[in-house]
């Protein structure tokens, strides 16, 4: 057998096997299983990871609003182990593993506060493993903003004559302080609810400002410029310039 010989029975077997067609599906189907099986691995677990980060943002949000009631008091670490408590206990989705909860408080302008509160996990793959990829991470995060500007109330009580009939008085203290009703239950008033709004000295000032036709302020102020007397001595009102004190008055009078 020359080389010859051996080279053109070479030739003519590659020549049959470039024209063959038999067998082509099965080793075309063979080859592409592994990524055929792979991509389909991949949306399958794709929409499980989605899945779960669904519920841990609906965890996250509720934890941060559960938080936020008392965040602004609590130090930090007591913050960070009820931000992971609170958040265990709402993600009911026992495929979430390595699940860590960060909570983040901060005072960006007087009055407020910003809560930042985020969370991450991990889920197994299951087809997507053949690929390499072992876990899917995840990770959420949600922000609370709460607080309130400091408020100065000026509250113009009537206590003229008329508000000694029909109890007006009487509704008008229930409504300013804490009263008791027949049961003995207490019911916060006005000034105690804005008491309690505050979460810092200062936040809430208020002040009373009788409303009557006359006011007893004492007798030292009663020669001080920014009392009027005209409505006492009419008299001042045509003959006197201003500072139109008590004292200035009666003597244009002849009051005593």
């Amino acid at each position: 057998m020359t080389p010859a010989f051996v080279f053109e029975s070479l030739r003519r077997r590659v020549r049959t096997f470039r024209h063959a067609k038999a067998g082509n599906v099965v080793a075309t189907f063979a080859l592409a299983t592994l990524p055929m099986v792979g991509m389909v691995g991949a949306a399958v677990d794709y929409s499980r990871g989605n899945s779960a980060k669904a519920a841990m943002q609906m965890a996250i949000d509720a934890t941060g609003l559960i938080l936020s009631k008392d965040a602004s008091t609590m130090l930090q670490t007591a913050l960070n182990d009820k931000a992971q408590a609170v958040f265990t206990t709402l993600i009911n989705r026992p495929e979430i593993m390595n699940i860590v909860v960060t909570p983040v408080l901060t005072n960006p302008t007087e009055g407020t506060f910003l809560l930042d509160v985020a969370a991450t996990g991990m889920v197994d793959t299951t087809f997507t493993k053949i690929l390499g990829k072992q876990h899917l991470d995840l990770s959420v995060n949600t922000q609370i903003r709460w607080g309130m500007k400091k408020l100065e109330l000026a509250l113009g009580l009537d206590n003229t004559g008329s508000m000694g009939s029909s109890n007006k008085m009487t509704e008008l203290k229930k409504a300013l302080v804490n009263v008791k009703d027949q049961n003995g239950a207490t019911s916060d008033g006005l000034l105690e609810t804005l008491r309690k709004a505050a979460k810092q000295a200062g936040d809430v000032k208020i002040s009373i400002i009788p409303f009557d036709t006359t006011v007893k302020i004492g007798t030292s102020f009663k020669n001080d410029t920014w009392i009027d007397w005209t409505e006492a001595f009419g008299t001042c009102n045509k003959t006197l310039s201003s500072p139109k004190t008590k004292t200035r008055c009666l003597a244009i009078s002849g009051g005593a």
